[in-house]
């Protein structure tokens, strides 16, 4: 009996001892089903997701697009349709480039592409709240049947970045789907330089100035916005950076440092003197890079590599030279709409270059002057090389009716200084650029080498519906040019359309006249010269060849129209008979007048005076012989084998000696 019982506990452990294992082997089933297989689907998703190679492409894509939101137009649309939607699609197969980038740019992101192959681009906020669906815009949100990266979205983390939250310079998220899997990276704005890398100034109470940069902190400057402390215990000092200065003896705070990139933070208004000279800094906006600038020093950006400038409306100081010796400049834009008190003088050699064969010969810039420019200074674009300057709100053409027709609100542009616009003679000018000139009616000083060297395909003095203009004095060399090669220019962008006869086309007919303002008192030496002028005009004639308003001109200094090809001048009566008012070869040396008599002709008959015109005409003695003909009122003057004629035209016959 004792044997069989003990048969039985036996098999009683026995059958335990299996329960126990299948309940053991169930749980491992179990632990694996929910843990081994979801890690198993995860581990296929990071390799689809988080492919190495799509990261790769996603890095060098960043870096595309972090320097073309740079421009304000680029970063302006992509926040719109941050707004509209949550993201924005920069790029499809289909659609490329839907942010507008610059030729290198297109042409680095189309190497990208091709190499990655990319098929879709978007970029969102940072956080990707809005997109995930967690956000405020949720009838906007990214979904499923706008067919782009949904999964993926999907599948990526919220995420957070505390030391951005609330800036202005909130940073994007780059979303990418390749040939190879996807990838997302993020597009920073700079961190902060660290405090440690300034020298501080404390200023006044809560504000401080930054008066030296230490160049092994490296090329790129981020100032933040954030309270800083300066100082420990009773000599701690609390506050913000709002300025930069520089040292004792206007050494510029980032003067030779070899900056590339600078961004500012709102609370900084003014950049002294000399502040990042002599550096390398290229792609710049006061929009983005420094936004809460309103006053800038002299030469504050002179020496670097700027290829755009653009001065926004809330600047509203601007010192000498603040952006000269920028070689590789090709746009400068003045950003005045909507401003209350934008700058109304361009200051004395602003954006001027030292040396004009330095400049890139391809960087023709298209200028544009705002109507409340009063002043512009001395030097200020001396040998910058324009392929237009225009002047906003002056006369305009009534295209229907042919007529000029004053506009609202004139360019109110009194003083141009000397050498604003002057091109140096060291380097010899592109021959076919040519620009048209139309120079505002309120002007009333044009100085000294103004527009010297400026190649002219055409020049207009401006006046309104009355014939008005403030234009007193024209400078020395104002409009001098040393060298010209006309016969080269596309005559027509600067010709006179001349109706056809019935049935014919139209003609374009151009010719090299010049009307001075009957305003103009005073033409300098050489002010017009080598123009190959063919015509003055100093009277106001309407068209029946009446004088409706009389020239005010007294004086005419030497060689005024020297270089010229006039065949006959007529001057006006103002012009006092005297060596002190009208200088010697006031036509040049070998100038161009035709030989029939009454080549120039006068309208005083005390103008007859024959050693006035000697040093007028040659500069020299010569002889003069009265034509004696039937209704025939000339001299003959003749130097050298040379011979002048003048003849009055009026009621009565001059006298002469």
């Amino acid at each position: 009996m004792k044997k069989n019982n003990k048969n039985l506990n036996t098999k009683g452990f026995v059958m335990s001892e299996l329960l126990a294992a299948s309940i053991v082997i169930l749980l491992l089933f179990s632990i694996l089903f929910a843990n081994y297989l979801p890690l198993t689907g995860e581990f296929e998703t990071r390799i689809a997701y988080n492919n190495v190679t799509a990261n790769y492409g996603a890095f060098y894509v960043r870096k595309v697009y972090k320097t073309v939101l740079e421009d304000s137009t680029a970063k302006a649309t992509l926040d719109q349709g941050l707004v509209d939607k949550g993201y924005y699609t920069v790029y499809t197969s289909t659609k490329p480039n839907e942010i507008k980038l610059a030729t290198n740019y297109e042409d680095d992101l189309a190497n990208i592409i091709e190499k990655y192959q990319i098929e879709e681009i978007i970029i969102t906020k940072y956080k990707t709240d809005e997109v995930k669906g967690r956000g405020t815009n949720l009838d906007k949100r990214y979904t499923r049947s706008s067919g782009v990266l949904y999964s993926y979205i999907k599948y990526l983390p919220y995420y957070t970045l505390s030391m951005y939250d609330g800036k202005s310079s909130e940073p994007y998220r780059l979303i990418m789907k390749t040939g190879y899997g996807y990838a997302t990276t993020q597009i920073l704005p700079d961190p902060p330089t660290p405090i440690s890398c300034f020298d501080l100034k404390y200023i006044k109470e809560g504000e401080f100035t930054v008066t030296n940069y230490h160049e092994e902190c490296g090329e790129n400057v981020t100032i933040t916005a954030n309270e800083i402390t300066v100082g420990m215990g009773s000599e701690a000092r609390h506050g913000v950076i709002t300025s930069i200065t520089g040292t004792a003896n206007n050494k510029g705070a980032f003067e030779g440092k070899g900056i590339k990139t600078i961004n500012l933070s709102q609370r900084i208004t003014d950049i002294g003197k000399n502040a990042f000279k002599n550096n390398f800094i290229n792609k710049f906006s006061f929009e983005n890079n420094a936004p809460g600038v309103t006053s800038i020093g002299d030469y504050a950006f002179s020496d670097n590599k700027f290829t755009r400038i653009t001065i926004p409306g809330t600047i509203t100081t601007i010192g000498e030279g603040a952006f000269a010796n920028n070689y590789n400049l090709q746009v400068i834009e003045f950003d005045f709409e909507h401003a209350t008190n934008p700058i109304n003088i361009i200051s004395k050699n602003m954006f001027s270059l030292s040396e004009y064969g330095s400049m890139n010969s391809n960087n023709l810039i298209s200028l544009f002057i705002p109507a409340n420019i009063q002043t512009i200074k001395e030097n200020a674009f001396r040998n910058l090389q324009f392929s237009s300057i225009e002047f906003e709100n002056n006369i305009e053409t009534n295209e229907d009716e042919g007529e000029e027709v004053e506009i609202s609100d004139p360019s109110q542009l009194e003083t141009i200084e000397a050498n604003a616009f002057r091109i140096d003679e060291q380097a010899p000018i592109s021959p076919t650029n040519y620009i048209q000139l139309s120079l505002p009616n309120r002007i009333e000083t044009i100085g000294a080498g103004a527009f010297q060297n400026v190649k002219l395909g055409r020049l207009i003095f401006q006046v309104d519906d009355s014939s008005y203009s403030a234009l007193k004095t024209i400078g020395a060399n104002a409009f001098n040019v040393y060298e010209t090669n006309i016969a080269n220019i596309n005559t027509e962008d600067f010709c006179d359309t001349v109706p056809g006869e019935e049935g014919q086309p139209a003609t374009c007919e151009y010719k090299r006249n010049l009307k001075i303002p009957t305003s103009v008192t005073r033409i300098n030496a050489n002010a017009f010269k080598n123009q190959e002028l063919e015509a003055i005009v100093f009277d106001n004639i309407n068209d029946q060849g009446i004088v409706v308003t009389n020239s005010k001109l007294t004086h005419i200094e030497d060689g005024a129209f020297s270089g010229n090809k006039l065949e006959t001048i007529t001057i006006p009566p103002s012009l006092a008979v005297s060596d002190a008012t009208v200088g010697k070869q006031i036509f040049g040396s070998s100038y161009t007048l035709g030989n029939n008599s009454g080549e120039i002709i006068i309208q005083n008959p005390d103008m007859f005076n024959k050693s006035w015109w000697c040093d007028a005409l040659f500069g020299s003695t010569c002889t003069v012989e009265r034509v004696d003909e039937e209704g025939v009122n000339d001299y003959k003057y003749t130097h050298n084998s040379t011979t002048k004629y003048i003849s009055y035209q009026g009621e009565e016959e001059g006298e002469g000696e």
